[in-house]
Protein backbone atom coordinates (compact mmCIF):
# COMPACT_ATOMS: atom_id res chain seq x y z
CA UNK A 1 0.00 0.00 0.00
CA UNK A 2 1.78 3.34 -1.41
CA UNK A 3 -0.63 5.48 1.24
CA UNK A 4 -0.70 5.81 4.62
CA UNK A 5 -3.49 7.50 6.56
CA UNK A 6 -3.29 8.99 10.17
CA UNK A 7 -5.77 10.86 11.85
CA UNK A 8 -5.18 12.39 15.40
CA UNK A 9 -5.95 15.08 18.14
CA UNK A 10 -6.22 17.73 18.53
CA UNK A 11 -3.74 19.18 16.17
CA UNK A 12 -0.37 19.25 14.18
CA UNK A 13 1.88 17.10 16.43
CA UNK A 14 3.26 19.33 18.67
CA UNK A 15 6.28 18.07 20.95
CA UNK A 16 5.04 19.57 24.35
CA UNK A 17 4.25 17.58 27.24
CA UNK A 18 2.02 20.07 29.27
CA UNK A 19 -1.37 18.81 30.89
CA UNK A 20 -2.91 22.17 29.82
CA UNK A 21 -0.95 22.78 26.19
CA UNK A 22 -4.25 25.07 25.16
CA UNK A 23 -4.38 27.00 28.12
CA UNK A 24 -1.26 27.76 29.51
CA UNK A 25 -0.31 30.39 28.36
CA UNK A 26 -3.62 31.80 29.29
CA UNK A 27 -3.35 31.04 32.64
CA UNK A 28 0.23 32.45 32.97
CA UNK A 29 -0.71 35.64 32.05
CA UNK A 30 -3.92 35.74 33.98
CA UNK A 31 -1.69 34.17 37.52
CA UNK A 32 0.92 36.94 36.80
CA UNK A 33 -1.67 39.97 36.63
CA UNK A 34 -3.21 38.43 40.06
CA UNK A 35 0.71 38.53 41.43
CA UNK A 36 1.41 41.95 40.43
CA UNK A 37 -1.82 43.47 41.98
CA UNK A 38 -0.96 41.84 45.11
CA UNK A 39 2.62 43.15 44.67
CA UNK A 40 3.98 38.98 44.81
CA UNK A 41 6.69 38.65 42.54
CA UNK A 42 6.13 36.76 39.10
CA UNK A 43 4.97 32.70 40.11
CA UNK A 44 8.13 29.82 39.61
CA UNK A 45 8.06 28.10 36.68
CA UNK A 46 5.90 24.67 36.05
CA UNK A 47 7.86 21.60 37.10
CA UNK A 48 8.19 20.61 33.49
CA UNK A 49 9.84 23.27 32.33
CA UNK A 50 12.28 23.63 35.95
CA UNK A 51 13.14 19.95 35.12
CA UNK A 52 14.15 20.84 31.41
CA UNK A 53 16.19 24.02 32.61
CA UNK A 54 18.11 21.92 35.19
CA UNK A 55 18.68 19.29 33.38
CA UNK A 56 20.26 21.03 31.22
CA UNK A 57 22.44 22.97 33.62
CA UNK A 58 23.71 19.35 34.56
CA UNK A 59 24.58 18.91 31.00
CA UNK A 60 22.29 16.34 29.96
CA UNK A 61 22.01 16.09 26.12
CA UNK A 62 19.01 17.80 24.10
CA UNK A 63 16.60 15.46 22.99
CA UNK A 64 15.38 18.07 20.75
CA UNK A 65 12.73 16.41 17.99
CA UNK A 66 13.26 13.02 19.52
CA UNK A 67 9.55 11.25 18.75
CA UNK A 68 10.04 9.21 21.82
CA UNK A 69 8.52 12.22 23.81
CA UNK A 70 5.31 12.30 21.67
CA UNK A 71 4.63 9.46 23.99
CA UNK A 72 3.29 11.63 26.92
CA UNK A 73 2.17 14.67 24.48
CA UNK A 74 -1.18 15.50 25.48
CA UNK A 75 -2.06 16.86 22.03
CA UNK A 76 -1.46 13.44 19.80
CA UNK A 77 -4.66 11.40 20.48
CA UNK A 78 -6.44 9.04 18.28
CA UNK A 79 -10.17 10.11 18.01
CA UNK A 80 -10.66 5.95 18.90
CA UNK A 81 -8.90 6.63 22.20
CA UNK A 82 -8.84 9.85 22.74
CA UNK A 83 -10.33 11.65 26.20
CA UNK A 84 -13.48 13.78 26.46
CA UNK A 85 -15.70 15.83 23.95
CA UNK A 86 -18.15 17.86 24.92
CA UNK A 87 -21.48 19.37 24.12
CA UNK A 88 -20.60 23.07 22.89
CA UNK A 89 -16.46 22.19 21.76
CA UNK A 90 -15.38 22.52 18.87
CA UNK A 91 -14.08 19.51 17.70
CA UNK A 92 -10.67 19.35 16.07
CA UNK A 93 -8.51 16.70 14.29
CA UNK A 94 -5.14 16.24 12.63
CA UNK A 95 -5.05 14.50 8.94
CA UNK A 96 -1.98 13.22 7.80
CA UNK A 97 -1.33 11.24 4.67
CA UNK A 98 1.93 9.84 3.67
CA UNK A 99 3.13 8.33 0.65
CA UNK A 100 5.07 5.51 1.50
CA UNK A 101 6.41 4.43 -1.39
CA UNK A 102 10.46 4.93 -1.94
CA UNK A 103 9.53 4.73 -5.78
CA UNK A 104 5.94 5.49 -6.86
CA UNK A 105 4.46 8.88 -7.04
CA UNK A 106 0.31 8.97 -6.15
CA UNK A 107 -2.25 10.67 -8.75
CA UNK A 108 -5.53 12.13 -8.70
CA UNK A 109 -5.74 11.59 -4.62
CA UNK A 110 -9.06 13.00 -3.16
CA UNK A 111 -9.69 13.08 0.65
CA UNK A 112 -13.60 13.00 1.71
CA UNK A 113 -14.05 13.17 5.51
CA UNK A 114 -17.71 13.33 6.81
CA UNK A 115 -19.39 13.49 10.71
CA UNK A 116 -21.93 11.09 11.16
CA UNK A 117 -24.04 12.32 14.26
CA UNK A 118 -26.31 9.11 16.15
CA UNK A 119 -24.44 6.59 14.29
CA UNK A 120 -21.98 3.84 14.65
CA UNK A 121 -19.34 2.53 11.83
CA UNK A 122 -21.49 -0.09 10.13
CA UNK A 123 -24.70 1.78 10.68
CA UNK A 124 -26.02 2.67 7.26
CA UNK A 125 -28.33 5.74 8.59
CA UNK A 126 -27.28 8.25 10.85
CA UNK A 127 -30.00 10.89 12.20
CA UNK A 128 -27.31 13.69 10.93
CA UNK A 129 -24.42 13.74 8.62
CA UNK A 130 -22.21 16.80 7.60
CA UNK A 131 -19.75 16.92 5.39
CA UNK A 132 -16.34 18.28 6.76
CA UNK A 133 -13.71 18.14 3.78
CA UNK A 134 -13.85 17.15 0.10
CA UNK A 135 -10.77 17.42 -1.76
CA UNK A 136 -8.99 16.95 -4.94
CA UNK A 137 -4.99 16.88 -4.60
CA UNK A 138 -4.06 18.11 -8.38
CA UNK A 139 -0.38 17.93 -7.70
CA UNK A 140 0.88 14.43 -7.52
CA UNK A 141 2.41 12.99 -4.25
CA UNK A 142 5.63 11.91 -4.91
CA UNK A 143 7.64 9.45 -2.73
CA UNK A 144 8.34 10.21 0.93
CA UNK A 145 6.07 13.33 0.47
CA UNK A 146 2.79 13.74 2.46
CA UNK A 147 -0.55 16.36 2.96
CA UNK A 148 -2.00 17.83 6.25
CA UNK A 149 -5.34 18.69 6.44
CA UNK A 150 -7.12 20.26 9.79
CA UNK A 151 -10.74 19.04 10.59
CA UNK A 152 -12.53 21.32 12.33
CA UNK A 153 -17.02 21.19 13.70
CA UNK A 154 -18.44 22.26 16.36
CA UNK A 155 -20.63 19.41 18.26
CA UNK A 156 -24.01 20.10 19.70
CA UNK A 157 -25.36 16.82 20.52
CA UNK A 158 -24.91 14.44 22.93
CA UNK A 159 -24.78 11.68 21.22
CA UNK A 160 -22.44 9.36 19.46
CA UNK A 161 -20.05 10.72 16.26
CA UNK A 162 -18.43 8.87 13.83
CA UNK A 163 -15.62 10.17 12.05
CA UNK A 164 -15.55 8.74 8.66
CA UNK A 165 -12.06 9.43 6.54
CA UNK A 166 -11.68 8.05 2.82
CA UNK A 167 -8.94 8.73 0.81
CA UNK A 168 -9.33 7.47 -2.78
CA UNK A 169 -6.28 7.30 -5.48
CA UNK A 170 -4.36 5.94 -7.83
CA UNK A 171 -0.29 5.05 -8.37
CA UNK A 172 1.20 6.75 -11.10
CA UNK A 173 2.20 3.08 -12.72
CA UNK A 174 -1.72 1.84 -12.46
CA UNK A 175 -4.68 3.17 -13.68
CA UNK A 176 -6.52 1.00 -10.84
CA UNK A 177 -8.65 3.41 -8.18
CA UNK A 178 -7.80 2.12 -4.88
CA UNK A 179 -9.86 3.31 -1.49
CA UNK A 180 -8.48 3.72 1.81
CA UNK A 181 -11.51 3.71 4.62
CA UNK A 182 -11.01 5.09 8.56
CA UNK A 183 -13.87 4.97 10.47
CA UNK A 184 -13.62 7.12 14.63
CA UNK A 185 -16.19 6.68 17.03
CA UNK A 186 -16.66 8.63 20.11
CA UNK A 187 -18.98 10.01 22.29
CA UNK A 188 -19.95 13.50 23.12
CA UNK A 189 -21.40 14.28 26.78
CA UNK A 190 -22.31 17.56 28.45
CA UNK A 191 -19.66 19.00 30.53
CA UNK A 192 -22.08 21.75 32.28
CA UNK A 193 -25.29 20.72 33.77
CA UNK A 194 -27.56 24.36 34.43
CA UNK A 195 -30.61 25.28 36.29
CA UNK A 196 -31.67 28.66 37.51
CA UNK A 197 -33.87 30.67 39.47
CA UNK A 198 -35.38 34.78 39.61
CA UNK A 199 -36.32 36.73 41.94
CA UNK A 200 -37.78 40.37 42.19
CA UNK A 201 -36.19 42.90 44.39
CA UNK A 202 -37.36 46.15 44.18
CA UNK A 203 -38.05 47.38 40.28
CA UNK A 204 -34.84 44.68 39.52
CA UNK A 205 -35.12 41.16 38.51
CA UNK A 206 -32.48 39.19 39.73
CA UNK A 207 -31.08 35.92 38.39
CA UNK A 208 -29.20 33.29 39.88
CA UNK A 209 -27.55 30.26 37.84
CA UNK A 210 -26.65 27.49 38.80
CA UNK A 211 -23.86 25.43 37.00
CA UNK A 212 -22.55 22.46 38.02
CA UNK A 213 -19.82 20.84 36.44
CA UNK A 214 -20.94 17.14 35.16
CA UNK A 215 -18.16 15.61 34.24
CA UNK A 216 -14.73 13.93 35.51
CA UNK A 217 -12.84 16.40 34.19
CA UNK A 218 -12.21 19.63 35.40
CA UNK A 219 -12.58 22.88 33.38
CA UNK A 220 -11.45 26.97 33.02
CA UNK A 221 -14.52 28.66 32.48
CA UNK A 222 -13.65 31.98 30.53
CA UNK A 223 -17.13 33.66 30.52
CA UNK A 224 -20.30 33.20 31.67
CA UNK A 225 -23.10 36.01 30.24
CA UNK A 226 -26.37 36.62 30.07
CA UNK A 227 -27.28 37.95 26.35
CA UNK A 228 -30.62 39.80 26.67
CA UNK A 229 -34.04 39.26 24.61
CA UNK A 230 -34.01 42.03 21.50
CA UNK A 231 -36.79 44.16 21.14
CA UNK A 232 -39.71 43.21 18.66
CA UNK A 233 -40.37 46.10 17.96
CA UNK A 234 -38.91 49.45 18.30
CA UNK A 235 -41.57 50.74 20.85
CA UNK A 236 -40.31 47.81 23.63
CA UNK A 237 -38.30 48.67 26.41
CA UNK A 238 -34.62 47.79 26.08
CA UNK A 239 -33.00 45.46 29.03
CA UNK A 240 -29.71 45.55 30.68
CA UNK A 241 -28.04 43.20 32.70
CA UNK A 242 -24.96 43.53 34.68
CA UNK A 243 -22.95 40.28 36.30
CA UNK A 244 -22.19 40.32 39.89
CA UNK A 245 -19.10 39.46 41.10
CA UNK A 246 -19.36 37.68 44.27
CA UNK A 247 -16.31 38.22 46.38
CA UNK A 248 -14.05 35.34 46.66
CA UNK A 249 -11.94 36.35 49.83
CA UNK A 250 -9.11 34.50 50.35
CA UNK A 251 -9.63 31.61 48.82
CA UNK A 252 -6.36 30.19 47.79
CA UNK A 253 -7.56 27.73 45.91
CA UNK A 254 -9.39 29.95 43.31
CA UNK A 255 -6.80 32.71 42.57
CA UNK A 256 -8.18 33.62 39.18
CA UNK A 257 -9.37 36.74 37.98
CA UNK A 258 -13.33 37.27 37.08
CA UNK A 259 -14.40 36.20 35.02
CA UNK A 260 -12.16 33.07 35.13
CA UNK A 261 -13.24 30.26 37.39
CA UNK A 262 -11.28 26.40 37.31
CA UNK A 263 -14.34 24.47 37.89
CA UNK A 264 -13.79 21.30 39.43
CA UNK A 265 -15.57 17.88 38.62
CA UNK A 266 -18.97 17.81 40.49
CA UNK A 267 -18.62 21.56 41.34
CA UNK A 268 -21.18 23.72 41.60
CA UNK A 269 -20.55 27.17 40.63
CA UNK A 270 -22.90 30.15 40.68
CA UNK A 271 -23.58 33.06 38.44
CA UNK A 272 -25.94 35.85 39.66
CA UNK A 273 -26.69 38.98 36.88
CA UNK A 274 -29.25 41.76 38.11
CA UNK A 275 -31.52 42.86 34.80
CA UNK A 276 -32.84 45.97 34.67
CA UNK A 277 -35.57 47.75 32.91
CA UNK A 278 -37.04 51.57 32.62
CA UNK A 279 -40.58 49.92 32.53
CA UNK A 280 -40.58 47.19 35.41
CA UNK A 281 -44.16 46.36 34.35
CA UNK A 282 -42.75 45.24 31.24
CA UNK A 283 -40.06 42.89 32.86
CA UNK A 284 -42.66 41.43 34.81
CA UNK A 285 -44.83 40.48 31.98
CA UNK A 286 -42.01 38.93 29.86
CA UNK A 287 -41.56 35.10 30.00
CA UNK A 288 -38.08 34.73 28.62
CA UNK A 289 -35.24 36.87 29.70
CA UNK A 290 -32.29 35.81 27.64
CA UNK A 291 -29.77 32.99 26.87
CA UNK A 292 -26.63 32.37 29.67
CA UNK A 293 -24.02 31.96 27.41
CA UNK A 294 -20.74 29.84 28.95
CA UNK A 295 -17.37 29.97 27.55
CA UNK A 296 -14.44 27.27 28.33
CA UNK A 297 -11.56 25.13 27.81
CA UNK A 298 -10.43 22.10 28.67
CA UNK A 299 -7.30 19.63 28.71
CA UNK A 300 -8.24 17.62 26.16
CA UNK A 301 -10.72 19.70 23.98
CA UNK A 302 -11.10 22.38 21.91
CA UNK A 303 -12.42 25.79 23.13
CA UNK A 304 -16.22 25.29 23.84
CA UNK A 305 -19.45 27.73 23.73
CA UNK A 306 -22.66 26.59 24.83
CA UNK A 307 -25.51 29.49 24.39
CA UNK A 308 -28.61 27.28 24.25
CA UNK A 309 -30.20 27.55 27.95
CA UNK A 310 -32.96 29.91 27.64
CA UNK A 311 -33.41 31.80 31.21
CA UNK A 312 -37.27 31.40 31.35
CA UNK A 313 -39.46 32.55 34.17
CA UNK A 314 -43.17 32.32 34.80
CA UNK A 315 -45.19 35.98 33.58
CA UNK A 316 -46.45 37.57 36.70
CA UNK A 317 -49.30 39.30 35.36
CA UNK A 318 -49.85 42.80 36.83
CA UNK A 319 -52.32 43.45 39.38
CA UNK A 320 -54.91 46.66 38.46
CA UNK A 321 -53.96 47.52 41.75
CA UNK A 322 -50.97 46.68 44.21
CA UNK A 323 -49.36 47.24 46.95
CA UNK A 324 -45.92 47.79 47.07
CA UNK A 325 -43.23 48.77 50.11
CA UNK A 326 -41.17 51.68 49.85
CA UNK A 327 -39.20 51.97 53.30
CA UNK A 328 -39.15 49.73 55.69
CA UNK A 329 -36.52 49.01 58.90
CA UNK A 330 -34.30 45.77 58.87
CA UNK A 331 -34.12 45.71 62.77
CA UNK A 332 -36.89 46.86 65.30
CA UNK A 333 -37.39 46.05 69.50
CA UNK A 334 -40.76 44.47 70.80
CA UNK A 335 -43.07 46.48 71.07
CA UNK A 336 -41.63 49.42 70.03
CA UNK A 337 -43.85 51.27 67.26
CA UNK A 338 -42.19 51.95 63.56
CA UNK A 339 -43.24 53.12 60.67
CA UNK A 340 -43.49 51.09 57.17
CA UNK A 341 -44.30 53.57 54.19
CA UNK A 342 -46.59 52.05 51.10
CA UNK A 343 -46.88 52.77 47.84
CA UNK A 344 -50.58 52.24 46.12
CA UNK A 345 -50.15 51.77 42.49
CA UNK A 346 -52.84 52.04 40.40
CA UNK A 347 -51.83 50.40 36.88
CA UNK A 348 -55.32 50.69 35.17
CA UNK A 349 -55.87 53.39 32.23
CA UNK A 350 -58.79 54.55 34.43
CA UNK A 351 -59.14 56.96 37.33
CA UNK A 352 -59.94 55.13 40.73
CA UNK A 353 -61.95 57.42 43.22
CA UNK A 354 -61.81 56.10 46.28
CA UNK A 355 -59.37 53.36 47.69
CA UNK A 356 -58.82 51.55 50.81
CA UNK A 357 -56.57 49.77 52.38
CA UNK A 358 -57.94 47.39 54.51
CA UNK A 359 -56.21 45.34 57.48
CA UNK A 360 -56.88 42.39 58.44
CA UNK A 361 -55.68 41.24 62.15
CA UNK A 362 -55.90 38.18 62.19
CA UNK A 363 -53.43 37.36 59.13
CA UNK A 364 -51.07 39.84 60.54
CA UNK A 365 -49.32 37.16 62.71
CA UNK A 366 -46.95 39.34 65.16
CA UNK A 367 -46.23 42.54 63.03
CA UNK A 368 -49.76 44.09 64.02
CA UNK A 369 -51.31 47.73 62.68
CA UNK A 370 -52.67 49.18 65.88
CA UNK A 371 -55.86 51.39 65.81
CA UNK A 372 -58.65 51.41 62.86
CA UNK A 373 -58.84 48.31 60.38
CA UNK A 374 -59.54 50.49 57.16
CA UNK A 375 -57.76 53.89 55.69
CA UNK A 376 -59.07 55.33 52.84
CA UNK A 377 -56.62 57.09 50.76
CA UNK A 378 -59.05 59.01 48.14
CA UNK A 379 -58.48 59.24 44.78
CA UNK A 380 -55.51 57.43 43.15
CA UNK A 381 -55.20 58.82 39.03
CA UNK A 382 -54.51 56.23 36.34
CA UNK A 383 -51.02 55.08 35.71
CA UNK A 384 -49.70 56.77 38.92
CA UNK A 385 -49.30 56.08 42.88
CA UNK A 386 -50.17 57.79 45.98
CA UNK A 387 -47.90 57.06 49.34
CA UNK A 388 -49.26 55.81 52.55
CA UNK A 389 -47.41 55.56 56.19
CA UNK A 390 -48.23 52.90 58.61
CA UNK A 391 -47.69 52.47 61.78
CA UNK A 392 -46.71 48.75 63.08
CA UNK A 393 -45.64 47.27 66.35
CA UNK A 394 -43.69 43.93 66.16
CA UNK A 395 -45.35 41.58 69.53
CA UNK A 396 -42.35 39.23 69.26
CA UNK A 397 -38.76 38.64 68.92
CA UNK A 398 -37.61 36.97 65.72
CA UNK A 399 -37.90 36.99 61.91
CA UNK A 400 -41.91 38.04 60.71
CA UNK A 401 -42.89 39.51 57.62
CA UNK A 402 -46.11 41.92 56.99
CA UNK A 403 -49.36 40.21 55.92
CA UNK A 404 -52.80 40.63 55.90
CA UNK A 405 -53.06 44.13 54.34
CA UNK A 406 -55.46 44.65 51.47
CA UNK A 407 -56.08 47.34 48.64
CA UNK A 408 -60.36 47.52 47.81
CA UNK A 409 -61.70 49.59 44.34
CA UNK A 410 -64.99 50.96 45.99
CA UNK A 411 -66.47 51.69 42.34
CA UNK A 412 -65.61 48.32 41.24
CA UNK A 413 -65.92 46.35 44.78
CA UNK A 414 -62.75 44.41 43.62
CA UNK A 415 -60.14 43.58 46.85
CA UNK A 416 -56.59 42.75 45.64
CA UNK A 417 -54.72 40.82 48.71
CA UNK A 418 -50.86 41.43 48.96
CA UNK A 419 -48.55 38.24 49.97
CA UNK A 420 -45.60 39.04 52.70
CA UNK A 421 -44.90 42.98 51.77
CA UNK A 422 -41.71 43.11 53.87
CA UNK A 423 -39.75 40.69 56.67
CA UNK A 424 -38.71 42.50 59.51
CA UNK A 425 -36.49 40.97 62.43
CA UNK A 426 -37.42 41.91 65.87
CA UNK A 427 -34.90 41.95 68.61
Amino acid sequence: MALRQRVMRLTTPSMTTSVWPHIDTQMDEVLNEVDQSAGSPPPAAPPAAAAAAAAAAAGAPDHGDDLSSLDIAHALMLPTSQGKVHVGETFTAYLHLLNTSMSERIEDMRVNVEMGVGSTPNAAVTSSRYLLLDTTERGPVGPGEYRDFTIMHHVNEAMTHVLTVVSTYRTASSSEQRTLRRSYRFTVSPLFSISHRTKFISDDLWVECRIENVSSSGALLTNAALTLESPQTPSQPTLGATRIVMDAGNDADKPLAPPLCYVRPKEIHFAVFNVKCDDDTYLRTLPSIGRLLLEWRTSTGGPGVHNEYRIEKMPIQPKPLELRVRECPHTVGVELPFPITLDVINRTGKDMETVIVIMNKDRMGSLHVPGTTTQSIGRVDANSSKRLTLPVIALLPGLHGLSGVSVLDVASQQTFDAEVLCEVLVL
